[in-house]
């Protein structure tokens, strides 16, 4: 469980930088250097137990929510900004709804991954 509770800590950096460190602000559209999401999601993958790597890389299992929410997120993060490659457009409303998504349910999904 100690590597949950790090995943759920990365997930909440990346709440922070997208809410309050965004290099330009447009409404609820936050424009982030790609480097700063990179880097996040890189410790997030890191962090996930390996059980959870395996459900997350296999296309056909749709069994868990935080599994399909997580796909949901890394998609939502890296929509690149048509005007300048290295930045990502980000919408903070959708995001914040997946990660706060993954973190209801991701507790559950690992207990029964571990039950199969």
């Amino acid at each position: 469980m100690a590597d949950v509770t790090a995943l759920k800590d990365y997930l909440k950096k990346i709440q922070k930088i997208i809410s309050y460190n965004a290099d330009i602000s447009f409404g609820n559209t936050r424009l982030i250097k790609k480097s700063k999401i990179d880097d996040i999601l890189c410790c997030v993958f890191a962090s996930m137990p390996d059980l959870y790597k395996k459900y997350l890389k296999a296309d056909y299992d749709k069994r868990f929510s935080s599994i399909n929410t997580f796909r949901m997120l890394d998609i939502e993060l890296k929509h690149k900004f048509f005007l300048n490659q290295n930045m990502y457009s980000i919408n903070l409303n959708k995001c914040n709804k997946l990660i706060n998504a993954v973190f209801n349910s991701i507790d559950n999904d690992i207990k029964k991954m571990e039950e199969l």
